[in-house]
């Protein structure tokens, strides 16, 4: 039944996303000049206006969280392809996966109350580290920024 339910939600996802119009994806090096201001603000000083602010933290938030869900998202339907398959118990292995931290699934292993700051930070300092990073989309940017400062190592 979870399964039925789960897969029926994931192909409305699907067909929600391939039929939306077609926008222009933001770049890392569009994201990175749009915080440019904010991030001169914590390191410097210097001034930001709220706009400037307030686009940054709700970008980088809704990037970060967007990351986190597709991470649940994939944890679900990877727990319904083991429970289906291998006919293991649904209730198990369920709360094997929503015990462990979202980010974690992706192997970023940042603390859980991680905030805003510290994420855009992340991402920045990636990208002044590898600029020829910056023309990929802002999402890939964001799981390699975030991959780089907060590494899962695996268990001995």
């Amino acid at each position: 039944m979870f399964f039925r339910f789960t897969a029926a939600v994931i192909a409305v996802l699907g067909f929600s996303v391939s039929s939306a119009p077609a926008i222009a994806e933001e770049t890392a090096g569009d994201w990175k000049d749009g915080c440019a201001a904010y991030i001169g603000m914590l390191r410097e000083g210097s001034n930001a206006d709220d706009v400037q602010i307030t686009w940054c933290v709700a970008t980088s938030l809704g990037v970060s969280q967007g990351l986190a869900t597709g991470s649940q998202i994939g944890a679900v339907s990877m727990a319904s392809a083991l429970v289906v398959n291998y006919d293991l118990d649904q209730q198990e292995v369920f709360a094997m996966f929503s015990e462990r931290n979202p980010a974690s699934l992706l192997q970023i292993c940042m603390p859980r109350d991680t905030g805003a700051r510290a994420k855009i930070e992340a991402v920045y300092d990636y990208l002044e580290a590898n600029p020829a990073q910056l023309e990929q989309p802002i999402a890939a940017a964001f799981f390699e920024g975030l991959q780089a400062r907060w590494p899962c190592t695996p268990p001995p």
